[in-house]
């Protein structure tokens, strides 16, 4: 594997240092809670969207959703297409129409109103408790990028970004939160493009990218799949029901956010991921296996 030059550790170090800088300056703008919590409620629309795509993408994404896609074939895109699309415009619909009209900040505080305080208190230890676990897993899957392009041990990788973000998070709140996303969604939707258009520039073209995809037999591969018994989301539509919950909940921007450019942008995203990690991680693994 090429080690990175001293130019891609100053660039990585530029965005993990202008990164914290701009949560920090903007948790230095905060006067009351609502600033904190909501943003002071003047969040332009686009802002909200392009945080929900970048909250919804990462390296769980690109690891995760890439690595089954490079193993079993691009019918993992599918988790995304059914899941993620149906489950975001029931809740555009369905859910945040009565979130956004009650006011509320959280969604546990909307369960008080209508029911009581020990189904708010069960709602917010269930979450607590998803979060926790959710985050274990981003954080892991950022950890192992990092560790191989960088050199350091997957646990310091860990605290590193823990540290980071929570400190700009903390510090920032809300805002901190959606203007950091909407650089990161630029550099992740960029950057992946880059590498797809480079890797079937590398693969010889786009027929050669086309031909690489019918030698590996992905319809044989995703046939043995399904016999496999491991769901794929065209067989599996409790997927939509499963993803309503975020979306319905954690991620509740206004309505047309989430149709507009939450659905689209985040299965567009998953099958360019599978894509990428399907054929270029597949033409690097056979050149490797080649030079050895």
């Amino acid at each position: 594997m090429q080690t990175l030059s001293f130019l891609d550790f100053a660039v990585i170090a530029a965005y993990l240092i202008g990164t914290l800088a701009l949560g920090l300056y903007i948790g230095s703008k905060i006067k009351t809670g609502s600033d904190y919590f909501l943003a002071g409620r003047r969040l332009p629309w686009w802002a909200i969207g392009m945080s929900l795509v970048a909250t919804d993408i990462g390296a769980v994404d690109i690891v995760g959703t890439g690595g089954a896609a490079h193993q079993h074939g691009l019918a993992v895109a599918n988790f995304e297409w059914i899941g993620c699309v149906p489950a975001m415009i029931i809740a555009a619909f369905v859910f945040i129409p009565f979130f956004w009209r009650s006011g509320v900040t959280t969604i546990p505080e909307y369960m008080e109103r209508r029911f009581n305080v020990a189904v708010r208190s069960a709602l917010a230890i269930c979450w607590i408790i998803f979060m926790a676990c959710n985050l274990g897993i981003m954080l892991l899957a950022s950890a192992k990028m990092m560790h191989v392009h960088l050199g350091m041990s997957v646990d310091a990788c860990i605290y590193l970004t823990a540290f980071l973000v929570g400190v700009y998070t903390i510090s920032g709140g809300l805002a901190a939160v959606v203007y950091t996303d909407m650089i990161q969604c630029v550099i992740m939707i960029g950057g992946c493009l880059l590498v797809l258009v480079l890797g079937i520039i590398d693969l010889g073209g786009i027929n050669e990218f086309q031909a690489a995809i019918e030698k590996q037999e992905q319809i044989q591969r995703t046939q043995e799949l399904v016999k496999n018994q491991k769901r794929l989301g065209v067989a599996d539509p409790k997927l939509v029901c499963i993803d309503i919950q975020p979306y319905g909940s954690s991620q509740a921007p206004e309505r047309g956010d989430i149709l507009n450019i939450g659905g689209f942008s985040d299965a567009v995203f998953n099958v360019v991921s599978s894509y990428l990690n399907d054929d270029t991680n597949r033409f690097v693994a056979e050149v490797e296996s080649t030079e050895l």
